[in-house]
């Protein structure tokens, strides 16, 4: 359990010193996707949910 731990910290310690070191052009992409992304799932929550088709 420990080494998970030390695993789980040294990972957000990584992303955050990568997040400071990413240059703004790269975060204007990365925000970018991540809006698309959302674009995308809005879209899908919106569409009206099937109905079975009734077989005769």
């Amino acid at each position: 359990m420990r080494w998970s731990w030390i695993y789980l910290l040294t990972r957000k310690a990584l992303e955050l010193a990568g997040l400071r070191l990413m240059g703004s052009a790269a975060k204007d992409v990365e925000l970018l996707v991540l809006r698309h992304q959302l674009a995308v799932l809005q879209r899908q929550a919106d569409r009206a949910p099937l109905e079975p088709v009734m077989e005769r």
